[in-house]
Parts: C-alpha cells; sequence; structure tokens
C-alpha cells in the first residue's frame, strides 16, 4: 500500500514538473514577444502565476485527497494545451517577424531565351554562339554578360531596342535578356513567351544597403514605402515595381493616408538623374525606388515593405479565396493564362487575383484603373483576413505564405510595438485614399534607351496636392 502511494506521489511530480516547464517556456515567449500591453499582462501574468503555484502546491501535498489532485491534474492539462497552443503561436511569429528584415542582397536573374522553332535545344547548342543583347547596360548587366561569356564562349551582339531584340528572337536568334527585360517582352504588344522557351539561366547579386531614416513609431508620424515587384518565388528578386504606394501613418491623431502612384509614372530615377518609368526604378533595388519617390514626393520613407506576385497568389489561395467587385467587363492580356471577369462580383482564387490586379490594357484609363482594382483586391484580402475564423485556422498557413515572398527594413521590436499600442489603445483609425494623376505619352526611357514607350506624364497639381496631403497628416 505504502508503494503504491509513493507511486502515485511520484507521478504527480512528474505531472506537475512537466507542467512546470511548460508553463515557464510559455511566460518566457511571452515575454519576449513583447506584444501584450502592461496594462494586461501584468494582472494576466499576477492570476496564472497564482493558479499555477496552488495547482503544484496540491498536486504536490502529500496530505491532499487524491479526488482534488486528480481535479488538479485535468485544470493542469487544459492549461498546458492552452499554453502549448499559445507557445506555438507565439514562436511562429517571432520566427516570421525574424525573417523579414534579414535580406541583405537582391539577385537579378538573366534569361537566354530561343525561339521554339529554332535548333537550340539545350545549353550545348549556345557555345560558340552569338546571343544578341540590348546594348543599353548597366553594372549588373555587364556582370551577367562576363559570366555567361565564361560558361559558354558566346559573343554578342548589340541592337538598339527592344524591337531589334523581338525580330532577332523572331529570326530564330538566341537572346540574352534580364528578367525585368523578359516580362516586358512577354506582355503585349510583344507577348514573346508564346513562341519562345528559356534555355539557359545567369544570376547574379547586389548588395541592399539599410535604410536608416527609423521613428518612433509608436509616438511621431512615418511613411511606408509599399512595392509589389513583377516577379515570382523569394523576395530578394530585382523586378519591375507594379504596384508603389506610400503609406503615411500618425500615431497620435490615428489618420492612415493611402497615396498610390501609378507605376508608369514618368519620374526622375534618383541615382541616375534621368527619367524614366517608375516601375523601372525597382529594376535597380528597392532602395532605388525609395530614393525615387522620396524625391517625387519631398518626403522622407522611414519603412518599406517589399512584397511580389508570389506574396499575393498564397495569401489568397491560403484565405479559401476573395471576392472582389469588377467595374468592368474585360480579359487579361500578355500573362500567359488569359482570364475574363465580368462587371460586378468576381470570386477569385491567387492566379485570378494576380490577374486582375495587373491588367491595365483593357482599360481606357489605364493605369488609373488598375491602381483602383489593386485597391479592390486589397481592401478584398483585408475584409477576408479581418475574419477572426480565417485568421485562427490559417494562421501559420498565413505566415508561411507571406514568410519568404515578403521583405521590410521594419524591426520586430518596431512591428511588436505597434500592435501593442493598438491592444493597449484600441483607437478607431480613419483612414484616407489618394492617386497621383497624369497623362499618356510615349517617350524614351533611362532603362530601355531610345525604344519609345508608354508613360504616365505626373500631372502637377495633382503631385503638390499629395504632398501637401501627406505632411497635412504627418503634422
Amino acid at each position: 500500500m505504502k508503494k503504491k502511494k509513493q507511486k502515485k506521489n511520484l507521478i504527480f511530480k512528474i505531472i506537475a514538473g512537466i507542467y512546470s516547464a511548460l508553463f515557464i517556456v510559455f511566460m518566457g515567449v511571452l515575454l519576449y514577444l513583447n506584444i501584450v500591453p502592461d496594462k494586461y499582462m501584468l494582472p494576466l501574468s499576477i492570476v496564472t502565476i497564482l493558479i499555477s503555484i496552488l495547482l503544484v502546491f496540491l498536486i504536490i501535498k502529500k496530505n491532499i485527497k487524491t479526488k482534488i489532485k486528480w481535479i488538479c491534474v485535468v485544470f493542469m492539462c487544459l492549461l498546458s494545451i492552452i499554453y502549448g497552443i499559445g507557445t506555438y503561436y507565439m514562436y511562429t511569429t517571432i520566427n516570421f517577424l525574424g525573417k523579414l528584415d534579414n535580406v541583405t542582397k537582391q539577385v537579378e536573374k538573366y534569361y537566354v531565351v530561343v525561339n521554339n522553332e529554332s535548333d537550340f535545344k539545350d545549353e550545348n547548342d549556345l557555345k560558340n554562339e552569338e546571343i544578341t543583347v540590348l546594348n543599353k547596360k548597366n553594372d549588373l548587366d555587364n556582370e551577367a554578360l562576363d559570366k555567361l561569356k565564361k560558361e559558354l564562349s558566346v559573343t554578342y551582339n548589340e541592337v538598339e531596342n527592344l524591337n531589334d531584340i523581338e525580330s532577332s528572337l523572331k529570326d530564330n536568334n538566341p537572346i540574352f535578356v534580364s528578367s525585368s527585360l523578359y516580362n516586358i517582352l512577354c506582355e503585349s504588344m510583344y507577348e514573346i513567351d508564346e513562341y519562345s522557351e528559356i534555355l539557359y539561366t545567369i544570376e547574379v547579386s547586389k548588395k541592399v544597403s539599410k535604410i536608416e531614416n527609423k521613428k518612433d513609431v509608436t509616438n511621431e508620424s512615418f511613411n511606408i514605402y509599399i512595392s509589389g515587384a513583377d516577379s515570382s518565388g523569394t523576395i530578394n528578386s530585382m523586378a519591375r515595381s507594379d504596384v508603389n504606394m506610400v503609406v503615411t501613418i500618425n500615431p497620435k491623431t490615428h489618420k492612415i493616408l493611402l497615396t498610390s502612384i501609378p507605376r508608369d509614372y514618368y519620374v526622375t530615377l534618383h541615382s541616375f538623374g534621368a527619367k524614366d518609368k517608375l516601375t523601372h526604378a525597382g529594376i535597380y533595388g528597392i532602395n532605388e525606388s525609395v530614393s525615387t519617390v522620396e524625391d517625387l514626393l519631398g518626403i522622407e520613407i522611414n519603412y518599406y515593405a517589399h512584397v511580389n506576385f508570389t506574396t499575393l497568389i498564397n495569401i489568397v489561395d491560403v484565405i479559401g479565396g476573395i471576392d472582389v467587385y469588377s467595374d468592368y467587363t474585360f480579359t487579361t492580356h500578355g500573362m500567359g493564362v488569359k482570364y475574363t471577369f465580368y462587371a460586378g462580383n468576381n470570386t477569385l482564387n491567387g492566379q485570378k487575383a494576380l490577374a486582375f490586379a495587373r491588367e491595365r490594357k483593357s482599360f481606357v484609363d489605364g493605369d488609373k484603373q488598375r491602381v483602383k482594382n489593386q485597391q479592390k483586391v486589397l481592401s478584398a484580402i483585408l475584409n477576408k483576413v479581418a475574419n477572426s475564423t480565417t485568421i485562427l485556422t490559417n494562421y501559420s498557413d498565413l505566415l508561411n505564405a507571406v514568410g519568404s515572398s515578403f521583405q521590410t527594413n521594419m524591426s520586430q521590436s518596431e512591428i511588436t510595438a505597434l500592435v501593442k499600442k493598438q491592444l493597449n489603445d484600441m483607437p478607431s483609425w480613419t483612414i484616407e485614399n489618394i492617386s497621383l494623376d497624369g497623362s499618356g505619352s510615349n517617350n524614351v526611357t533611362y532603362t530601355y534607351g531610345n525604344q519609345l514607350l508608354y508613360v504616365m506624364v505626373p500631372d502637377g497639381d495633382s503631385v503638390y496636392a499629395a504632398q501637401t496631403k501627406i505632411k497635412e497628416v504627418m503634422n
């Protein structure tokens, strides 16, 4: 009988030890994450510590009835489940936040593209061949050209513009282009993806320097530049920026201003002092886009959020699709698979949401309507994610979906400080939207030389109005 009692006491002590370990881990992770406001954290800590001490005391105390001890065990099991789930979600969050600002370089891919009807079938067929390239080159272009020449012993035929590149490919000559240029050539009016394939790939990289315009995000107004790149896969690929938006946040007045800038806005690139489309700034890295937007609006950008096609596709698919209202019936152009959307409500998966947000050729207002559609997609995602059931049932999947295709220079401590302040104050935010305007034209760009491309010439009054509104919200 005595041995049986000792065995029971040992079991209770083991249970108490396991419970205590889980509780300590839970509290440690909770304190490290530092996301719960102090006014909740203090009473939560006191209550949970007292309950835990009481449960452990009752379960290891020798004179307590066995029935009471087993009741305590039940409570410990229930609390342990809560601690386990809570620790899992917090650890997932910490792991996610830790990956956001650790990108130290951006990668540019270059492709050797051949006509499907040519005799080039594999990389061996490319050796010692002449390959057509655009004569407008930057440092990364030259690095990629040197690398390809070393690997395949090729020679180069330089041409003046995109029309020459297209003509060379149609004549069954291989071409060598960056992924950004390839995406342009796959769109209307060229659509080379319909008769060609990528035969060889080169990668080169560029170091990303930190943007150090930090602010006290809980007390000072700040600007975030949101860049949506027209690329897939990991976020460290350099690509054109299809979405360009400045989010101005005033944490004291609880005002948010969303300023949308058309991708084809004809701006002066910061590092080169030459005119180009804003979307092309992304080809030279996120820092170039940030500096160029700063110059355009006369503001300081403190943070950026960099997303791409994969981000949008994964998020929409994880949350089970979105419902978006379309102003028009239209069919997409130059994106491989063609999708048709109808005026009214449309249920979209990730691929369709991306196509809906990218299309501009179908609209009289072109890029202006695309900006509106991008806002519709973003609003639909926010409305879907705001549903508590969606967040709880898809939380880890959402973080995994975003993990490799989202980048920001906002630190973990700054993000958690914002969340903590929101939970503490629970303010009602006022959100406003403005868009920069302009007129369509055809002009040369720094990136693609004397090739005439569609651009949007900024309307001075529109830019001034945006500058004034941003200052108003910040002050």
